[in-house]
């Protein structure tokens, strides 16, 4: 179909809006979502597993919590604690993602966090609107990200606190994300919900609170969030707004490095203002809590010398935030465990009658989320008996970090907003659970499967709909996969070329094949050899990823077997409906030594689809090193190429495809063409011996995306890439 002058414009605008944004940031983040959650998982008691050493007794009147099950599917920033307003909206900050088309991040010098409006009463259908972004420098710190966030009688306080001393450092072999808390430069003020802002008058150089004592050295209110009493803070016990905050001493009994990060901690600090204009930014305004005094009494005092823990449990405390629940007049308390920054995290509420305790335990969540944080119960959806609350919450921002990947526990959990539904259970209630129990429940589906289908083929489906399918019939020269589908669910490859259809036949979408194996041709149709699939292994499904483990075997025309290879084809979810596919082969020779002579044909190729190609569709090519297109790509060795273009009028995605630092010859050479192919070429520079002894092992991954990414977006995920073990 021959594309109209007006869609030339239009594909033509979209690469220089795509070329526009690679110039301006390399950062990608989730595209938002609202208004649909994932089917219900069934509802499951979280196992309540203390540590021995646990300083909280067991509640009496809370015994447990209920996940049901039903849990929201926004795809959103990071970072909410809404607050109830009294025109009956929630406000919240976000930061680190996109939210209604906003994108914020809170490292460096340009830092921003974003504000956004959550209107509806349904947690799993909020109309959530992003009201903008607001600057604030970190200096001398790297991080500033939302913390304290109130709204009351139409003003609306919104503090920042400081991390440092960079969102990525390596420490002991290990990569950790802001192992230092620093503290809170004060709070910006709006006066119509979040249209415009009066700044702090604090900085993070001078903050509000007198802390620390030095620069990157431990804070006591650190992280501080408003504890949430409700629409309007209705249920205030004095009429004050407090902040609940946690941090470490000075002189730690008990240091490690990463200590007082942005997620963990020691104790938990609480303090007090009657909330204003003028006090908010004013500490002399301030009342801390400062321990209790003979006859048990609560202590407090405007002097921050006199500051006391609420609550301490060394090495074992960390992010927090405080919900009265008005109905069972509770206050809930949610402290999350996350040391060390980036692993599978722990978490647990407290309950108690008053907010300076006693507290008690209610659960304690080993490895919540697997890595969930920022726990808050929004006040809103709290149910009229007190009993039936939504959990808000972050989780497994850090996937592949340091090798270690994130399962979604409970089903729901993911970067960014969500919301999931739980039930807070006295002793009836959980008795009567633990006996439903005891029926069988069926078995969580995961989102990712692969699926063998007729004519020896495997699908890969992401919750029912095929992303790609595996090709390894008899009657075939090589086993390949089509389609590709790309975010939006249109192809990204073809089978063949667009003009030349019977010479390059072998064009199968995505395949793997070589030009010159022991002087046989395996790249061409009817070249002389075949890739005979002979057995499949294993299928594997995760919530993360599928794969297929097969066995081929390298056959000349003469019925002679060349080489054994075991192939695993693997495809793992990513944010925004991307995926990544990786093929791993292990090539082993039958008897002999195998010689893969020099050509720039093989191992691995991809047909792009016609309007991805720049001839055909005026798309672009570029590679790692800043190359772009034909010209400048053809025959040259990068980390790896991308090929992006128009699938639509409308949307713009591509194809990336990584080499690997373990395979020989990295970084190879890419045989590229503007005609709309690409292909890593092993031996572009010459022969290749595979002993029998030593069987030869790639990997090449290929990254689907939408949009036009940047040369840093792409780098990212190629990095992520070389850390993944599916071991």
């Amino acid at each position: 179909m021959k594309i109209s002058s007006t869609s030339q414009a239009k594909i033509k605008s979209m690469l220089l809006v795509g070329l526009l944004a690679i110039i301006l940031s390399g950062t990608t983040f989730a595209v938002e979502k609202n208004g649909k959650s994932r089917p219900k998982s069934g509802p499951a008691l979280w196992p309540s597993e203390p540590p021995k050493n646990i300083p909280f007794e067991q509640s009496k009147e809370l015994v447990g919590i209920l996940f049901t099950g039903k849990h929201s599917d926004y795809r959103l920033a990071d970072t909410w604690y809404p607050s109830w307003a009294s025109d009956d909206n929630l406000y919240s900050p976000w930061t680190d993602g996109k939210t209604d088309g906003i994108s914020s991040s809170s490292g460096g010098p340009n830092a921003t966090t974003g504000q956004a409006i959550m209107i509806g009463n349904d947690p799993l259908n909020l109309k959530i609107k992003a009201l903008g972004l607001s600057k604030g420098n970190p200096h001398p710190y790297q991080g500033r990200y939302p913390c304290g966030s109130l709204v009351y009688n139409g003003i609306w306080y919104y503090g920042t606190y400081c991390l440092g001393p960079a969102g990525s450092v390596e420490h002991n072999g290990m990569r950790w994300n802001w192992p230092v808390l620093g503290p809170i430069p004060g709070f910006r003020i709006s006066k119509d919900f979040g249209k415009t802002w009066i700044d702090s008058p604090h900085t993070p150089a001078k903050p509000l609170f007198p802390e620390p004592a030095e620069f990157m050295g431990p804070v006591k209110i650190g992280s501080p969030k408003f504890v949430d009493f409700g629409k309007n803070m209705q249920h205030s016990p004095d009429g004050k707004a407090y902040l609940v905050g946690y941090g470490a001493l000075e002189d730690d009994p008990m240091p490690r490095y990463a200590n007082l990060s942005w997620i963990s901690g020691d104790q938990v600090y609480l303090t007090r203002v009657m909330p204003s204009i003028e006090n908010i930014n004013d500490e002399s305004k301030y009342e801390y809590f400062a321990g209790y005094s003979n006859n048990s009494k609560p202590i407090w005092s405007y002097d921050f010398e006199d500051i006391k823990p609420l609550l301490e449990w060394n090495n074992n405390m960390g992010c927090v935030t405080i919900t009265y629940n008005a109905p069972l007049k509770k206050y809930l308390m949610c402290v999350t465990d996350g040391w060390p920054t980036v692993a599978k995290m722990n978490s647990y509420i407290l309950e108690s009658d008053k907010i300076t305790g006693p507290w008690k335990l209610v659960t304690y969540m080993k490895e919540f989320g697997e890595q969930g944080y920022f726990l808050n119960f929004p006040s809103k959806f709290i149910s009229e008996d007190g009993h039936t609350l939504w959990l808000c919450y972050s989780g497994n921002f850090s996937q592949g970090w340091n090798n270690i990947r994130f399962k979604a526990k409970p089903p729901g959990s993911r970067y960014g907003l969500v919301l999931q539904e739980i039930k807070l259970l006295d002793s009836t209630m959980y008795k009567k659970y633990i006996k439903q129990k005891e029926l069988p429940t069926p078995k969580r589906i995961p989102h990712l499967q692969v699926i063998p289908v007729p004519y020896n083929q495997a699908s890969f489906q992401r919750d029912g709909v095929e992303i790609t399918r595996y090709h390894f019939g008899s009657g075939l020269y090589r086993p390949f996969l089509f389609p590709v589908t790309g975010p939006s669910g249109h192809l990204l490859t073809r089978m063949g070329h667009p003009h030349d259809p019977e010479s390059h036949s072998h064009h199968n979408s995505v395949w793997i094949s070589h030009h010159d194996v022991n002087g046989t041709n395996f790249w061409s149709d009817g070249g002389g050899g075949k890739i005979r699939h002979k057995r499949i292994i294993k299928f594997e499904d995760t919530d993360e990823y599928s794969s297929i483990i097969t066995e081929n075997e390298w056959v000349t025309d003469g019925n002679k077997t060349l080489l054994l290879e075991t192939r695993q084809v693997t495809v793992l979810l990513l944010d925004e409906s991307e995926w990544l596919l990786i093929i791993d082969m292990e090539l082993k020779p039958k008897d002999s030594a195998v010689t893969l002579g020099k050509t720039p044909f093989g191992m691995i190729g991809v047909r792009m689809a016609k309007t991805i190609g720049v001839n055909d569709g005026g798309g672009r090519i570029r590679n790692s090193e800043g190359a772009v297109n034909e010209k400048e790509v053809f025959w040259k060795q990068a980390r790896w190429v991308d090929y992006s273009g128009a699938v639509t009028n409308e949307k713009l995605e591509g194809v990336t495809l990584f080499d690997h630092p373990d395979n020989p010859n990295f970084p190879t050479y890419f045989h590229v063409r503007n005609d709309g192919w690409m292909g890593a070429s092993l031996t572009f520079d010459g022969p290749k011996i595979i002993p029998p002894n030593k069987p030869l092992h790639l990997r090449y991954g290929l990254y689907i995306h939408s949009d036009m990414k940047s040369i840093d977006a792409i780098e990212a995920q190629w990095k992520q890439f070389t850390k993944i073990d599916f071991k």
